[in-house]
């Protein structure tokens, strides 16, 4: 088994920061519940069940949810195994990503080509001692 790094990157874009700052990092599905969110009528339809995004959904208090653009749905059926495209999209909403590697996330960050991204770096060890985890 490999060691843990010792940092974990999280790219997000700036205008985020303050819900994050405030909330925490949030999935998807979390912002769906999260009961102060004052969310429009538009981004309330997005957001009322898991589904593919092909673009970038607003919510009123400025936090911006990513497109899912990379993964169509017709992509994903040819190469999902008992799941459908719906259960993919359910079950990558339930998550917060992160990148161990600097050049995938540089790589990931290109791709994007938008401005306005902030990365945030996590110390692992600290992380895990925080939570109770532990490296092996």
């Amino acid at each position: 088994m490999r060691p843990l790094p010792s940092r974990a990157y999280h790219l997000t874009l700036t205008s985020n920061l303050p819900s994050i700052e405030q909330y925490g990092l949030l999935s998807t599905r979390a912002l769906r519940v999260r009961p102060d969110l004052g969310i429009p009528a538009a981004a309330e339809r997005a957001l009322a069940r898991p589904g593919h995004r092909a673009a970038r959904v607003a919510l009123s208090d400025g936090v911006t949810l990513n497109d899912q653009a990379p993964m169509p749905p017709t992509a994903l059926a040819r190469c999902l195994v008992d799941m459908t495209p719906d259960d993919w999209y359910a079950l990558v909403d339930g998550k917060v990503f992160f990148w161990l590697d600097g050049e995938r996330l540089a790589r990931l960050r290109h791709a994007a080509r938008t401005t306005g991204q902030t990365i945030l770096v996590v110390d692992v060890a600290s992380l895990l001692a925080r939570h109770g985890g532990g490296a092996a």
